[in-house]
């Protein structure tokens, strides 16, 4: 197998962002591994380390790196960045040296992502230790992360790209300053990538495997590494006694991978698994991965009131305080019915919670709305564009029988429930606390329990048509595995089950440009969550004129919104 390898650090940016200790070394740590010859095997001269213990990293400097290695015809590429990350428009971005005064220091993971996707490489691995919390007191518009990934088309069969990222979105990166610095996620990968494991909860067990009996080397591939990292990194955590939530997600492809990832040669004696002892640690250790607490929320979510309750309390004492906060307030529906009275049958509008409506237009019927609630009037779907009091602007869609619930916090919209008429309220209850628990999996970019709740969900619903907002993670839950045939045929039962209705976030996802895909169909203008305005490219071609300017008035958030700027064009006449 023809490998390669980019490895990044970084320590040091501007704009007064703390200083790192650890990201240039632990950078020079996974280089030292990659060419070794008895663990990570990698040639040499496919191998390029950019850290600023020696110079400046720049933008340019990455993709040349990467462009030489794709060039020379690599079967496995390897990019590992150690150092500041940030959300710009909810999508990773890594900081290099003169970031944020240079608008393109700075590497888009998204952009990398799809760059890679469409490349000639056959196996793609990013790996990124760096925080996934949004910009604070940093003006990200001046921003301009580039892929660092070069623009070129794949000629054979599609490749695959395996992402790992040191912590959940909205979390931080933890490095911590003792005596030697250590970035928490590279130590823990570094040590599994070397034969050396900790007890995960029976996880360690799978990540090593045998070629056959004459082969004494044992092989890691990154489907079962990344659900042991997880649990792995929280063991590390107990280990040096810190009280600290660090929870590590990946998007990884489904299926069988044929190319290792690192291989040890242990002979008989398999993986070095480290246990972790001591009365101060036995505790902490015991806690669940937040992957665990998510499934057994899950089988609580479909009991008594007072077991869901019992368990996100106990999900909350072993560190996961702001995941069931998020679960929580998702939890009770919007007060809608009496605002929203029956039209012919069938109930529509929109209800806002966390802050209040100022105005609303609808080219597809007259709206009213009393502050928190729009009713609308009118058959079919529609786009409604609001203003709301929090200085924010955005436009959903409006579904026949259905309320558009909108939940907001601060100036994000962290939820959107598309409601029908309750038929079965225990059912719909169950449902309610399946799908609270899908968002707040969404929120991080926990894709396997979405995944997990929507396939729940399907059972309780028996027959309903698909839940729209759990589609729609679902939809972006397989686009990140690279799971096209199942992404193909959500779209078609969608559009099928809503009578032509299309979200533009799936037709960007599949290989047609959105020009070709839509035919008669409804679509909406812009992608729903704002992670999939990173799949709509500048020079696409766009549905509606106006989603090119609306671009640059996006703000951090799970789904679509914008500054209030954005109002005169989300309001302008068609």
């Amino acid at each position: 197998m023809h490998r390669g390898a980019v490895f990044i650090g970084v320590d040091r940016t501007g704009a007064g962002m703390p200083v790192l200790r650890a990201a240039a070394s632990g950078a020079q740590q996974m280089h030292d591994w990659a060419v070794d010859p008895d663990r990570g095997g990698i040639d040499p001269a496919n191998v390029r380390l950019l850290t600023d213990a020696v110079t400046k990293v720049t933008s340019d400097g990455v993709l040349t790196a990467v462009e030489g290695l794709v060039a020379a015809g690599v079967d496995q590429l390897i990019l590992y960045f150690a150092g500041h990350g940030l959300l710009v428009d909810m999508i990773e971005t890594w900081m290099l040296s003169d970031a944020p005064t240079r608008g393109n220091a700075a590497i888009s993971v998204g952009k990398s992502i799809q760059a890679a996707k469409r490349g000639k490489t056959p196996h793609v691995v990013i790996i990124s230790d760096a925080c996934r919390t949004p910009a604070q007191d940093l003006d990200t518009q001046s921003l301009t992360p580039v892929s660092a990934f070069p623009n070129s088309l794949c000629t054979g069969s599609r490749p695959r790209v395996d992402v790992f990222y040191a912590s959940a979105q909205g979390e931080a990166a933890i490095e911590i300053n003792t005596v030697a610095a250590e970035g928490i996620y590279t130590s823990v990968l570094h040590e599994a990538l070397n034969g050396r494991l900790y007890d995960a909860q029976g996880l360690e067990r799978d990540v090593m495997v045998r070629a056959g009996d004459n082969d004494p080397r044992w092989y890691i591939y990154t489907n079962p590494l990344c659900v042991y990292l997880e649990t792995a990194v929280s063991a590390r955590l107990a280990e040096l006694n810190l009280d600290l939530d660090q929870s590590p997600t990946f998007d990884v492809q489904v299926g069988a991978n044929k190319r290792w990832l690192a291989c040890v040669d242990r002979g008989d004696d398999g993986p070095l698994v480290r246990s972790i002892s001591g009365t101060s640690l036995e505790s902490t250790v015991a806690r669940r991965s937040l992957s665990k607490i998510t499934a057994d929320l899950y089988q609580a979510a479909v009991g008594q009131s007072e077991t869901f309750d019992n368990e996100l309390g106990r999900a909350e004492s072993e560190g996961a305080g702001r995941f069931v906060s998020s679960v929580r307030s998702l939890l009770e529906p919007l007060a809608t019915d009496a605002a929203l009275p029956p039209s012919d049958g069938m109930r529509r509008g929109v209800s806002v919670r966390g802050t209040s409506i100022r105005r609303a237009t609808s080219p597809g019927g007259s709206v009213v709305t009393d502050g928190h609630v729009v009713d609308f009037a009118g058959s079919g779907t529609h786009m409604v564009a609001l203003e709301l009091d929090n200085g924010t602007a955005t436009m959903l869609p409006v579904v026949e029988g259905h309320v558009t619930e909108i939940h907001v916090v601060g100036r994000h919209i962290s939820a959107v429930f598309f409601e029908p008429e309750s038929t079965n309220p225990v059912r719909e209850q169950y449902i309610r606390r399946i799908k609270a628990i899908v968002t707040a999996s969404a929120q991080r970019r926990r894709h396997q329990d979405v995944l997990e709740g929507v396939r729940l969900a399907a059972l309780l619903a028996r027959g309903r048509p698909d839940d729209l907002t759990l589609a729609l993670y679902q939809a972006y839950a397989f686009h990140s595995r690279q799971d096209l045939d199942r992404l193909a045929d959500l779209r078609i039962r969608l559009t099928e089950q809503r009578s032509g209705i299309e979200f533009l976030d799936l037709i960007l996802m599949g290989t047609e440009s959105p020009g070709s895909a839509v035919g008669d169909h409804f679509v909406t203008p812009f992608p729903l969550l704002t992670q999939g305005w990173d799949l709509l490219t500048d020079a696409g071609p766009m549905l509606w004129s106006r989603t090119g300017q609306l671009r640059s008035h996006l703000l951090p958030s799970l789904w679509t919104v914008f500054g209030n700027d954005a109002t005169d064009l989300l309001f302008q006449p068609a």
